[in-house]
């Protein structure tokens, strides 16, 4: 099986769809985080100290989650529950981005977790090992060059706006795409039957 064939499965896109958003998402947190908590008032050491955190917090969640969606019917509830963490983590950022930091930055952490939820995803939507790395090949090379645009697409509005009121609900409107195609890809299906039913 190829990357190519995989492209004809509607499964495949969904996949790269959820891969890119949850990568760009991550891509304009890492990338900007500390640059919006100074300008909301903290020096450069806190605002590095309260992205740590959000890294921090990433990193257990990132061993835990892909055993839980092995272990789960349907892993769409762990999807739609990282989603509203970024969303209470930007609507924070954008109402009160000093006095609530330290939580706005433990929410977007754990909603970091969607990155290795995504990857342990790929091979469950695959019945054969050639089946997970075509499925994987189309993912990640669309996922991540879609993802790029991420930081900066949040830079040239930083720089249009002076501020954050405009990228971070731009953000925020790119959870939608993110959720519906986490819960899409969460449905227990696999890229082999749909190319088979395909021809």
């Amino acid at each position: 099986m190829s990357v190519r064939a995989v492209g004809r499965s509607p499964l495949g896109w969904t996949m790269a769809v959820f891969f890119a958003t949850q990568s760009m998402q991550a891509y304009a947190v890492f990338g900007w985080l500390p640059q919006i908590f100074r300008d909301a008032g903290y020096s450069a050491q806190t605002a590095g100290l309260l992205l740590g955190l959000t890294t921090a917090v990433s990193i257990p969640v990132s061993f835990v989650l892909p055993g839980l969606v092995v272990r789960v019917a349907s892993p769409a509830s762990l999807i739609l529950s990282l989603c509203a963490c970024y969303l209470a983590g930007y609507v924070g950022l954008i109402i009160v981005p000093y006095d609530g930091a330290l939580v706005w930055s433990l929410l977007i952490g754990l909603g970091t977790g969607l990155f290795p939820l995504a990857l342990a995803l790929i091979g469950l939507r695959a019945r054969t090992s050639d089946g997970t790395a075509a499925l994987s090949g189309l993912t990640q090379s669309v996922g991540y060059l879609l993802a790029a645009i991420g930081p900066f697409m949040m830079g040239a509005l930083y720089d249009v706006t002076g501020g954050w009121t405009v990228s971070l609900p731009v953000l925020v409107v790119f959870l939608v795409p993110m959720a519906v195609a986490g819960v899409l890809a969460s449905r227990p299906r696999y890229v082999e039957d749909e190319l088979v039913a395909a021809h």
